[in-house]
Parts: C-alpha cells; sequence; structure tokens
C-alpha cells in the first residue's frame, strides 16, 4: 500500500486528518531538520493505523511536504 501525505512541520499540536482512504495530513510539531519531522510523521501513522513502525518506508519526497511512504503488512 502506497499512503500519499501532506506534511506540515512545526506545527502547534500532532494531527492526522484523512482526506480519503490513501491520502492524509500529518501535521507535527517536529521542525524539518536531520529528518526529525519525517519520525514524527511515521510515528504518529504507526500509532494511528496500529502498525509497527518498521512497516513505513519514505519512497518519494524525504525532504519535501508531500511524501509518498510504502507500507508493508
Amino acid at each position: 500500500m502506497i499512503l500519499t501525505a501532506h506534511v506540515k512541520p512545526g506545527a502547534k499540536h500532532n494531527e492526522i486528518k484523512w482526506l480519503d482512504e490513501d491520502t492524509v495530513t500529518v501535521s507535527v510539531t517536529s521542525a524539518p531538520e536531520k529528518g526529525k519531522a519525517n519520525k514524527a510523521v511515521i510515528d504518529l501513522l504507526s500509532e494511528d493505523m496500529g502498525i509497527r513502525k518498521s512497516a513505513f518506508t519514505i519512497i518519494r519526497g524525504a525532504t519535501t511536504r508531500i511524501k509518498h511512504i510504502q507500507i508493508e503488512k
């Protein structure tokens, strides 16, 4: 499964909003430096979906706000 995530780093609080089954908006408080925001996105998605963190891989957009994340089950 490939998920499209629109990431908003530096937000006031962590939040996930599902737009449809394959698209999500993720707001994280972490700064977009040294992969901190990417780690926070994976942590939030893992917790929300109930899937282990190691199943998530950012396959496109590691340095941009729009990311494609592959989820292995």
